[in-house]
């Protein structure tokens, strides 16, 4: 989100094109542009998900837990109408559908707040490619209204106007909601103590927030071509690999589908997952595909991160987020 603001205020230099080639994620190397030039190099990205509770949902008479396709928040709500018409068939510890970041205190309002405006409008873009507000009444009042249906109270659980990331963590791995909005490493988190059966992960219903992080190189630097070298080397094919295995949203469409590209810096040649411990055993229960990545990876996450919009892209975002 910081781009343009650095690049206009001439705190960063400009960079190779070629530092952000075609592998990158179309959509996160948008983030790295700024009138027309490279200031960044994403190095890892961050997508806002649907985690919910395949037992919760089995319990209370759903056969079809695969929410893989599910584009409508409306259907989200219809799945936490039957959870609450189950009435006892559902564990005590259930007390409302779902929870999400909505303290106002910080970004977690924002970001929800922007996906649920871009999931109201086809075209939705709250700024021009100079920066500048181009939203309309129309479009505030319907990001608005979409906001104000995902947090209705029959379905969210009270405590999500208070909550940051670790908090509505917790409440959902606590079993008190049967959905939950959070980042790709609550992936990896919530399987230490969630099996496959009991979890599963989707696309956002709508459209999501990228999140995530850029490096760049300060205007002001005397060691510019080492720093690009060290950046090049952080957001280099095997490092995204890296970043994937251990639970990152990777920026490089070659970390998900080429089976060529693998971490070798980290485990030992065709080890899958995290390398084991000298007694040989591991802290890691997430579940991997064949080639150790994160199992969601290819079919879940890269899709999200694809069909992913950015906050507003202004030198004004601070400001922004902050009002």
């Amino acid at each position: 989100t910081w781009v343009p603001e650095f690049a206009e205020a001439d705190l960063v230099q400009p960079l190779p094109d070629e530092l952000v080639d075609g592998d990158v994620i179309e959509s996160v190397a948008a983030t790295a542009r700024w009138d027309g030039r490279v200031y960044a190099v994403p190095f890892n990205s961050d997508v806002g998900l649907l985690y919910y509770r395949h037992d919760y949902l089995k319990k209370a008479g759903v056969t079809d837990t695969d929410l893989s396709k599910v584009t409508r928040w409306s259907e989200i709500q219809q799945l936490i109408d039957t959870l609450d018409d189950a009435g006892g068939k559902v564990p005590e510890s259930y007390e409302k559908g779902w929870t999400t970041q909505l303290d106002a205190s910080y970004e977690g309002l924002t970001v929800n707040g922007i996906e649920a405006f871009a999931s109201a409008g086809d075209d939705f873009s709250l700024t021009d490619a100079n920066g500048r507000y181009a939203g309309s009444a129309a479009d505030l009042e319907a990001g608005l209204d979409e906001l104000r249906n995902r947090a209705q109270a029959p379905y969210t659980l009270g405590d999500a106007v208070h909550s940051d990331e670790a908090r509505s963590l917790t409440d959902f791995a606590d079993g008190r909601t049967a959905f939950l909005r959070h980042w790709p490493y609550a992936y990896g988190s919530l399987h230490q103590t969630l099996s496959d059966q009991q979890l599963g992960v989707a696309p956002l219903p709508g459209r999501a927030v990228l999140g995530g992080q850029n490096l760049a190189v300060t205007r002001a630097s005397e060691r510019s071509a080492t720093a690009q070298r060290l950046i090049e080397f952080l957001t280099s094919r095997e490092s995204e690999r890296c970043l994937l295995d251990a639970g990152f949203a990777a920026t490089r469409v070659s970390a998900y589908e080429d089976d060529g590209v693998a971490c070798e810096s980290v485990k030992p040649p065709g080890a899958a997952g995290p390398t084991p411990s000298a007694s040989g055993e591991t802290t890691d229960r997430m579940p991997r595909d064949a080639n150790g990545r994160p199992a969601y990876a290819r079919t879940i996450l890269l899709p999200a991160l694809r069909n992913a919009v950015q906050r507003p892209r202004t030198p004004l975002y601070g400001a922004f987020t902050q009002t």
